[in-house]
């Protein structure tokens, strides 16, 4: 089960065009570097440093959050409020009830995903001693510590939803967690980038996985190949859906034999293609699949009933998003929440994003946000999770009733704030350097590299 079909088996899906008013709906020019690399001129724009005399490039005017609500007026209110959460003791720093456990103290790892399962448990993941920074893969994407073997400690903590530890699970089995997501029949589905994997337990007394996507710590484009997944999505059906991820920009949409059925986003949508699909959920009906497109800025809900319609939703001058979900306070599961983070890459914010107006509000912890990286939502108990890499935290919140704007304030977005080149460190702007195609070395396979600043989480 870990190999697809023939490519010409394989589906592309490609979209109705979207397009903005006097906008044309186009693919991403192409260029070739000095080093006769594929670069996309669209995706690539890097802001100089330090920003010389005249006019601020538009790719490097940093945003500041104002009190506006969907309104699109100064005081008009939020009309969602997401507050933190009383009922969560713990944060994932230091806890005592976790050191026994773990075997490893009561300091996290990096706290990299958090799903809910349908009875409310919280499962958190992370990454034990391991962390992904620019030393831990090859250019090439292979694992740089793959002869240390998997992570000896459990990487899995199941909670109840008022933060009580119920139980570990998963020591010994990965290298590089990166997702965890739990479907209605209780199994586990981890994505895990340094194996290149996306792998399915049937629940935590499993040893072995029941079905295994890509092939161990062997990266690739080709079918049955996967590089560096990031997220899964499960429908009621069997049908699922991975976000292959981090190298191949691409959502892979599998049947419940485990065999590819078609390729999402392998096409332009508003003239750019998928660039690190990072989070998938899907809507109550399960015939939308929001998609996080962190280094496009943005989030992309397709229809995968075969319509091919999509629509696109900007967050408003901030910069990567990093994870979306659905508040389930419509029977659509509108709001859209998403955690993002802002274009020095120091602060990260949540958003709650309504249908029809955009961005509605901002909201936070009474301790910034740092490096957010995924969110999960309880629609029955009303709560939202919200995981950091470093801090290694996860919070809890709630979602209160509509209209009360005297919890947190709104923030409608953009609004721009220019600051001269001198007051910027020379890492202010990361957008993307270039794309390039890689060839593995020992398989053959061709696939896309992205290249940008702090890709590796």
């Amino acid at each position: 089960m870990g190999s697809g079909p023939d490519d010409d088996a394989i589906e592309i899906i490609a979209p109705n065009p979207i397009t903005s008013p006097g906008k044309e709906t186009t693919s991403p020019s192409l260029s070739r570097g000095k080093d006769n690399h594929v670069i996309e001129e669209e995706d690539h724009y890097v802001c100089p440093s330090p920003i010389p005399p005249g006019p601020v490039p538009a790719q490097c005017v940093e945003t500041t959050p104002t009190n506006q609500g969907a309104g699109g007026k100064e005081g008009d209110g939020p009309l969602y409020n997401i507050v933190l959460a009383d009922d969560w003791p713990f944060n994932g720093i230091s806890d005592p009830h976790v050191e026994a456990e773990t075997g490893r103290g009561g300091a996290l790892g990096q706290v990299t995903s958090v799903a809910v399962a349908p009875d409310g448990s919280v499962f958190v993941l992370h990454r034990g001693p391991r962390v992904w920074d620019s030393r831990t893969f090859t250019v090439n994407n292979l694992f740089v510590d793959a002869a240390k073997g998997p992570i000896s400690t459990p990487v899995l903590l199941k909670f109840s939803g008022d933060g009580v530890l119920r139980g570990v699970w998963g020591g010994g089995l990965f290298y590089l967690p990166h997702s965890v997501t739990v479907e209605r029949s209780g199994a586990i589905w981890i994505t895990d980038v340094a194996m290149h994997q996306v792998l399915r337990f049937d629940d935590l007394s499993a040893h072995k996985p029941s079905l295994s996507l890509g092939h161990m710590l062997i990266p690739g484009s080709k079918p049955g190949y996967l590089c560096k997944p990031a997220d899964v999505a499960v429908a009621s059906s069997g049908t699922f859906y991975v976000a292959d991820g981090y190298c191949n920009s691409r959502v892979l949409a599998y049947g419940p034999d485990g065999m590819v059925r078609a390729v999402l986003g392998d096409f332009p949508i508003e003239g750019e293609t998928l660039l690190v699909p990072h989070s998938l959920t899907l809507s109550p009906s399960e015939d939308q699949l929001y998609v996080a497109d962190r280094e496009n800025q943005r989030i992309v809900v397709m229809d995968v009933t075969g319509a091919g319609n999509v629509r696109v939703f900007p967050v408003g001058g901030l910069d990567r998003v990093f994870a979306v979900g659905l508040s389930g306070l419509s029977p659509g599961g509108w709001p859209m929440l998403a955690v993002v983070e802002d274009k020095r890459g120091e602060r990260g914010y949540g958003l709650t994003i309504t249908e029809n107006d955009g961005v509605d509000s901002v909201w936070g912890a009474e301790e910034v946000f740092h490096k957010v990286h995924d969110l999960a939502v309880d629609p029955v108990n009303k709560a939202v999770y919200v995981t950091e890499l470093t801090p290694a935290r996860i919070w809890k919140f709630s979602i209160v009733s509509e209209g009360n704007a005297s919890t947190v304030p709104a923030t409608h977005l953009p609004t721009t704030e220019t600051t001269t080149g001198n007051d910027r460190s020379s890492n202010y702007c990361h957008h993307i350097t270039h794309h390039r195609t890689t060839k593995h070395p020992t398989n053959g396979d061709t696939y896309r590299e992205c290249c940008f600043r702090a890709s590796f989480n």
